[in-house]
């Protein structure tokens, strides 16, 4: 398995990570891997070695911690974006992310706060939405407390998330120096054009 993003970090080398969508909810295509697998094809001929799996609940119809692991299977070292909107008290985050530890390698987890989920997913999947930075904290805590510290998953690096296009920069830089105070390992963010 390559390093992961931070082992590279901590190397000093050079790292890229290319952010992959899951497949779309799409009934005619129905859970159809070969476009995602060609994609990864594709990224492994550019020396792609890592890659972080979007979670976007809306739109998304698999799982970015159970791609991830796929992903793992194939070599790469993945990076799921795991949201507070998807499993709001952490308990089953707690038991998928320690399972993907123990069987698929899975060593990182991006921690997002999460798009709003529309009006229609909300009353047919029967929960509240939960998108602050506040939640996200709160879950790496968790995270932290119940699988890092009692040495379940002891290597186990967890990532938030940076806005570097923010209206308000002294709120997101607010954010920032917030989250890296609660035990976050790494920050990741789009690709800057321009700075």
């Amino acid at each position: 398995m390559p390093k992961t993003l931070s082992e590279k970090i901590a190397a000093g080398e050079f790292a890229v990570s290319v952010q992959m969508d899951p497949p779309k909810n799409d009934p005619a295509t129905k859970f159809d891997l070969a476009k995602f697998r060609s994609r990864l094809s594709s990224l492994r001929e550019a020396g792609v070695e890592i890659v972080d799996i979007n979670t976007k609940y809306d739109i998304c119809a698999m799982d970015s911690l159970q791609l991830a692991c796929f992903c793992n299977t194939l070599g790469f070292s993945a990076i799921p974006h795991l949201s507070p909107r998807d499993d709001p008290q952490g308990v089953s985050m707690y038991k998928r992310l320690s399972t993907a530890y123990a069987l698929y390698g899975l060593r990182e987890a991006l921690i997002v706060s999460g798009d709003l989920v529309g009006s229609e997913n909300v009353k047919w999947h029967g929960y509240v939405n939960s998108t602050k930075s506040f939640d996200a904290v709160h879950v790496i805590n968790a995270i932290h407390r119940e699988l890092i510290l009692r040495e379940i998953c002891p290597d186990l690096k967890l990532g938030a998330a940076f806005d570097h296009n923010a209206s308000d920069m002294d709120k997101e830089l607010y954010r920032l120096r917030w989250k890296a105070d609660n035990r976050v390992d790494f920050f990741m963010t789009q690709i800057a054009f321009d700075a």
